[in-house]
């Protein structure tokens, strides 16, 4: 529960990227080869009653979880190669302040995960470089070629589209 709250908080990187297409009736969403049913939101709606303002925010952080899981380790490798090749000479205080530009709701710092503090690292470069942007590594699950549908019953927290049939509701209400 503890991992879904702080994942809850955190902002998904490309939600533009986010496409439609069919899904198993139930289906919250679906990230590449996982399934996020809505009796598991139900349940961890339950579980966190009163910790979390909408079962959306639950759905966002399962769907991040999933990305993370699922991508992590690439995008992570990807960012690190680049850090190599274009920021080698990095400092403390340059990530200092790479971290500080990236810290929003949660501060970001040396004790941040890896791929918190690379993906931090990775935009202060592109920041401060704009023509490395035409090298710039996969940014998100979805330049990974990472599909992510999520029933329009979320929309709200996926950038305000519908992202699957409607149907899929119509027949969850009737489930």
């Amino acid at each position: 529960m503890k991992k879904l709250l702080a994942v809850a908080g955190l902002s998904l990187a490309a939600v533009a990227g986010l496409s439609g297409c069919s899904v198993n009736p139930g289906a919250a969403a679906v990230v590449g080869d996982t399934t996020i049913t809505e009796a598991e939101v139900s349940d961890l709606a339950e579980q966190a009653a009163g910790m979390v303002q909408a079962r959306g925010q639950i759905v966002e952080a399962l769907v991040t979880e999933a990305q993370q899981e699922q991508t992590g380790d690439v995008l992570a490798e990807e960012w690190k190669a680049f850090l190599d090749t274009h920021a080698k000479d990095m400092g403390d205080e340059e990530r200092s302040e790479a971290y500080e530009q990236c810290s929003r709701d949660d501060k970001v710092d040396a004790d941040s995960p890896e791929t918190v503090r690379l993906w931090c690292e990775v935009n202060y470069v592109l920041v401060k470089n704009p023509d490395l942007r035409e090298v710039a590594p996969a940014a998100s699950a979805q330049d990974l070629g990472l599909e992510i549908v999520v029933s329009p019953r979320y929309k709200d927290y996926f950038g305000g589209e519908s992202l699957l049939p409607s149907f899929v509701t119509a027949q969850e209400r009737g489930a």
